[in-house]
C-alpha cells in the first residue's frame, strides 16, 4: 500500500472513532438472575416462572414481559412485569378468552356396564364365611345412559365434553343348596312345665338363588387424564338360610328314661357388615371399605302348655 492510501486509511479510522458514540459498560457481574445491562446499570426484569431455567441475563428474556413486548401465555395479562392468569377458579381458558364451563351433564349416548370385580370379590368373601358355602357371584350386563360435560385442565385449558359417566344398578347373582350345619346340642330352657337342658337335633341348609344390587359405573375424565370402573355395595345378603329341629326331654324314674317329644322351632340370623366401595371420588381411590360375617346363629323356641323360653346356638364364629 502507497504512503498515500496508508494515510488517508490512519485518517478514515479516526474519524469513526470520534463519530462513534461512547458505550457505557457495566461493572462486575449481575446482582442476581434475570439482570441486563442498559445504559451502564444492571436492570432487573422480573423473576422467572417455576416452569423455566433462570441461570442469567440471557435464558431470563422469556421470564418477563412488558406492555409492548408480552410473553404472556393464553387468558394471562402482564403486571408488574410477570404473566398473572386473569380466570377465576370457576372458569376456564379458551383461544385466549376466560369462559365459565358449562357443567350441566347431557345424554351423549350409552355403555355396557358390569359390577366392579373388587366389590363382587369381598362380598364373595363374607358369604363364603359361611360353613361350607362357596359361591361367585356373576354380574349381569346392563346398559346405562352416558353423560358428559365440559371441564378445565389443571392449566386452566377449556376441554369440551372432556368429562363422562355412565352408572347405574346392576345385578349380580349366584344358585347355593348346600347344609351349613346340622347336629344335636343341649340347650337349657325354663318354663313353669319344665326346666333344664333339653336335647335338640338341628339342621341349618343354605338354599336360594342369591341377587345382590351393586352400584356400577365408569368415568372418563380427559381433564385428569383419567378413566375407570367404579361402584359400590353396603347391605345384607339373603342367601336362603333356613332351619329344621325336633327336641325331647326326658326324665329317669324309678331307673326307666321316659321321654317326651317338645315343641320347638328353630330360626337363622346372620349379622352382616359389608360397606365397600371401589375408585368412589376418582381412579386413585381403589378399593375401600371391606365386608365380613359377623355372627350366624340359630335361636329355638320350646313351647309347652303355652308356655315358651328361647335359646341360642352359635354356628360361626
Amino acid at each position: 500500500m502507497s504512503k498515500k492510501y496508508s494515510a488517508c486509511f490512519i485518517i478514515l479510522l479516526l474519524l469513526l472513532r470520534l463519530s462513534a458514540p461512547a458505550i457505557a459498560c457495566c461493572e462486575g457481574e449481575p446482582p442476581g438472575d434475570c439482570y441486563t445491562c442498559e445504559d451502564g446499570a444492571w436492570v432487573h426484569y422480573g423473576d422467572c416462572q417455576d416452569s423455566n431455567d433462570c441461570t442469567g441475563c440471557e435464558s431470563c428474556q422469556s421470564c418477563w414481559c412488558s406492555d409492548d413486548d408480552d410473553n404472556c401465555g393464553d387468558c394471562e395479562d402482564c403486571v408488574s412485569t410477570e404473566c398473572v392468569y386473569q380466570c377465576s377458579d370457576s372458569e376456564c381458558c379458551d383461544n385466549d378468552t376466560c369462559v365459565t364451563p358449562d357443567t350441566s351433564w347431557e345424554t351423549s349416548g350409552s355403555y355396557n356396564l358390569e359390577a366392579p370385580d373388587g366389590i363382587l370379590e369381598e362380598i364373595n368373601g363374607a358369604i363364603n364365611t359361611i360353613p361350607n358355602v362357596s359361591i361367585s357371584l356373576d354380574s349381569a350386563s346392563v346398559s346405562a345412559e352416558k353423560k358428559q360435560r365440559d371441564c378445565c385442565k389443571a392449566d386452566g385449558t377449556l376441554i369440551e365434553n372432556g368429562e363422562r359417566k355412565a352408572e347405574t344398578d346392576v345385578s349380580a347373582e349366584a344358585s347355593v343348596d348346600v347344609t351349613v350345619w346340622g347336629d344335636s346340642v343341649e340347650i337349657e330352657f325354663g318354663t313353669e312345665t319344665w326346666g333344664g337342658e333339653i336335647e335338640i337335633t338341628a339342621e341349618v341348609r343354605a338354599v336360594a338363588d342369591i341377587s345382590l344390587s351393586v352400584s356400577a359405573g365408569y368415568r372418563w375424565n380427559d381433564c385428569l387424564d383419567e378413566d375407570c370402573a367404579f361402584g359400590s355395595y353396603s347391605g345384607d345378603p339373603t342367601v336362603g338360610l333356613e332351619a329344621e329341629a325336633s327336641a325331647q326331654v326326658c326324665i329317669r324314674l324309678w331307673g326307666v328314661e321316659l321321654c317326651a317329644d317338645v315343641g320347638i322351632t328353630a330360626a337363622v340370623y346372620s349379622d352382616w357388615s359389608i360397606d365397600v366401595t371401589y375408585n368412589e371420588s376418582d381412579c386413585d381411590d381403589g378399593l375401600e371399605g371391606s365386608g365380613s360375617l359377623d355372627r350366624l346363629y340359630v335361636k329355638f323356641t320350646a313351647t309347652a302348655n303355652d308356655d315358651s323360653d328361647t335359646g341360642e346356638y352359635d354356628i360361626y364364629p
